[in-house]
């Protein structure tokens, strides 16, 4: 009986126990976790690391830019407008000289033969039309031709003859030509009349040839005018800007003369009493030799 207490004693202090152990585990607190520190993104600025002329290195706040005018666009219309204007007036000049200006080197060796071309030195020295340049040169001829042109339709006197002159090489000077090539071809047979005006003072003049040529199975006659401006003097050298302009009966762009009238910036030399122009490019090539004797 006393042992059976005994184990009674014991079973209940064992159930105890571990109902104590189950208690302690289910009140004790976890160990608290270590705080987690915050995590803050750090501001970037250009593109890391500094490096001369980057585009993109951080310079500051930029203000915002204030809207551009397009004032380029204008201005280049503006600019576009006044070439195109200037380049129309220059083209209908040059159209009214090619209808206008049908006086041929006949007709200037009658009108100087009636004593009618007394003023020419007048027109070569307009200061209407500045002489500074090649371009001005151009215009001077031009105006130089239309008011020769007014010369001949004002005087009912001058017709043309009914027979055609004889062919000359000569004005009702002594000066003449002595050679004319344009790119290998011998011009100076087909030129049927040839005038030279008075010499001005400086040494500027005019030449003004016919000329009738045989292209294919036609017959084709064209008038070529050369002013000779004269731009300076050195060591009895005297320079010109030459200018020409070409008036044909029928358009042949392939003419010699043609593309002679076609180049730009063509110069001249006198040495003594003779006057040349000698090119020798690629695609163009001329030899002129003038006598002013």
């Amino acid at each position: 009986m006393k042992a059976f207490k005994i184990f009674l004693l014991l079973s209940a202090a064992a159930v105890w126990a571990q109902s104590a152990q189950n208690s302690q585990q289910l009140t004790r607190p976890s160990a608290p976790k270590a705080p987690s520190h915050p995590s803050v993104s750090s501001p970037k600025i250009g593109s890391g690391f500094y490096t001369p002329g980057s585009g993109d290195f951080y310079s500051g706040v930029k203000k915002p830019s204030a809207p551009v005018q397009n004032n380029t666009s204008a201005s280049s219309g503006s600019t576009n407008t006044t070439a195109a204007s200037q380049a129309t007036s220059s083209q209908a000049l040059t159209q009214n000289i090619s209808t206008a200006a049908n006086i041929t080197a006949q007709d200037l060796t009658k009108l100087d033969s009636m004593g009618l071309l007394g003023n020419f030195s007048s027109l070569l020295s307009k200061n209407s039309v500045s002489s500074a340049g090649t371009g001005s040169d151009t215009l001077l001829l031009q105006q130089i031709l239309r008011e020769l042109s007014s010369i001949k339709e004002s005087v009912s006197q001058v017709q043309a003859p009914s027979k055609p002159a004889a062919a000359s090489n000569k004005a009702s000077s002594d000066a003449k030509i002595l050679r004319f090539w344009v790119n290998g071809y011998d011009l100076l047979t087909s030129f049927r009349q040839v005038y030279f005006s008075t010499e001005e003072s400086d040494g500027s003049f005019m030449l003004t040839a016919d000329r009738k040529y045989q292209s294919g199975n036609k017959i084709l006659s064209e008038t070529f005018y050369i002013l000779f401006k004269a731009t300076g003097n050195s060591g009895g050298i005297i320079t010109y800007n030459v200018s020409t302009e070409l008036v044909q009966e029928t358009k042949n762009p392939s003419s010699p003369v043609s593309i002679l009238a076609s180049q730009k910036n063509l110069k001249a030399s006198r040495t003594g009493n003779l006057v040349k122009i000698v090119r020798d490019d690629q695609d163009f090539r001329t030899n002129i030799l003038l006598s002013m004797d």
